[in-house]
This record gives C-alpha cells, sequence and structure tokens, in this order.
C-alpha cells in the first residue's frame, strides 16, 4: 500500500484553506485577490508551513513580488488562527511565505535553450 506522510496531507489541507481565505476576502491586503498558493511543504514534525505564491500577473516587476509575501507575513498570525479553527489541530504549523521561483527558472531555462538552438543553428549555416 502507497501511505502519504502526514506532513503531504497537512500541507494540502492548509494550501486548500489558505486558498479559500484568498479567495473569499478574508485577508484584507489590495493583492490578496491576485494571489495564488502553489504549494505548501509542511515539517515532518507539523511545526512550520512554508508556503509558496505566485501573482497572477506572470511578469510582474520584484517590488510587486515583494510586496505580496510581505503582505502576507503580516497576516500569519491570522491566517494561522484561521487554518486552525477549520482543520482542527491541536497545534497549527507557524507559517512562512516566499516567492515561487519555479516558473522563474522554468523561462530562464527556456531562454537559454534557445538562445543555444540559435547558435548552434547559426553555426550549420555557415558550414
Amino acid at each position: 500500500m502507497n501511505e502519504v506522510k502526514r506532513s503531504t496531507r497537512v500541507a494540502e489541507r492548509v494550501r486548500q484553506e489558505l486558498s479559500m481565505l484568498l479567495l473569499t476576502g478574508s485577508v484584507r491586503h489590495p493583492m490578496a485577490s491576485e494571489l495564488v498558493i502553489t504549494h505548501v511543504r509542511v515539517t515532518d514534525d507539523l511545526s512550520l508551513a512554508r508556503v509558496y505564491i505566485r501573482l497572477l500577473d506572470s511578469n510582474c516587476p520584484a517590488p510587486r513580488r515583494e510586496a505580496a509575501v510581505s503582505g502576507l507575513e503580516r497576516a500569519a498570525g491570522y491566517l494561522r488562527a484561521q487554518i486552525g479553527k477549520s482543520l482542527h489541530m491541536r497545534r497549527t504549523p507557524a507559517l512562512e511565505f516566499f516567492w515561487d521561483e519555479v516558473i522563474d527558472e522554468a523561462r530562464r531555462i527556456g531562454r537559454l535553450l534557445e538562445e543555444v538552438r540559435g547558435e548552434e543553428n547559426g553555426d550549420d549555416s555557415d558550414e
């Protein structure tokens, strides 16, 4: 049998609850409606949840990203309390928020690969 770790199940529930809190307007932050929780990682002892976010605008500048993360960090206590009520856990994980760099890195790698392909095609035409 393939049993899923408890921390993985809790991480998914935390992601769902945070997404609902953002969608319903429970967080009073100007960018809250534009935020997406991409994934959550919870430590095995369930003491810490690392929450990765993105804005719907995929080309947002760094100051907007930082504002989004810092806004959620300021609301972390409130969000943790709301999650605790919903999940009925003895101890709710502390929340840390991070900008999800995965998409940015994938785009950067894609651009680099295109450059390499372009250089290879340019070398073939010289021969």
